[in-house]
């Protein structure tokens, strides 16, 4: 992995989410769970193929 010159590691976003679990999923394109952009994934739902993130959080 390189180092990038901020604190976080330059890491390739994961992609394609699919929530199979049976809690409520939200999927952020930023780091931490934090930013505007964000996507609720309810249990079972796939989002397109497309799509990129860096977290998630279940509830």
């Amino acid at each position: 992995m390189i180092a990038s010159t901020s604190s976080r590691p330059l890491t390739l976003p994961a992609q394609s989410p699919w929530n199979r679990t049976d809690a409520t999923a939200t999927v952020f394109l930023d780091f931490n769970c934090d930013g505007d952009t964000y996507y609720v994934m309810t249990p079972g739902k796939k989002l397109g193929p497309l799509l990129k993130f860096r977290s998630v959080i279940f509830s």
